[in-house]
């Protein structure tokens, strides 16, 4: 299982598509998507990684005060998020922590495997 850190780490250095991160007022807590046409007017930036630029992670506007570059961004969530994650809460449906749905699930793998034109963040 992947920290925070390494999962920031991973997405910039191995995805081939803009990642955004971003709230989500539905679920009243941060979400990963898929940055595609539809995102490209959100108003953020692409942080620094490792001293670099870099064109994979962006970061709304909204969410400037978690840090300017990638690793103070990952060890703010990663103080937050730690303990949900060895409790392997990852999802929150109707305002309840948990694990994934079966369809949470389904899409998740529709997106990494690229076969979906919709690759914008769940909604159930």
């Amino acid at each position: 299982m992947q920290d925070v850190n390494s999962l920031f780490e991973d997405i910039v250095e191995n995805s081939n598509v803009e990642i955004y991160l971003s709230y989500c007022p539905t679920i009243d807590d941060l979400v990963l998507g898929v940055r595609d046409r539809s995102k490209k007017r959100i108003s953020g930036s692409f942080v620094l990684f490792k001293g670099k630029k870099q064109n994979i992670f962006f970061l709304i506007s909204f969410l400037y005060d978690l840090g300017k570059d990638i690793e103070t961004i990952s060890k703010n969530l990663n103080e937050r998020y730690s303990r949900r994650i060895l409790n392997q809460e990852f999802s929150i449906n109707n305002r309840t922590k948990g694990s994934y749905t079966s369809s949470e699930i389904e899409f998740i793998s529709k997106c990494a495997a690229n076969e979906t034109t919709d690759n914008n963040v769940y909604s159930s």
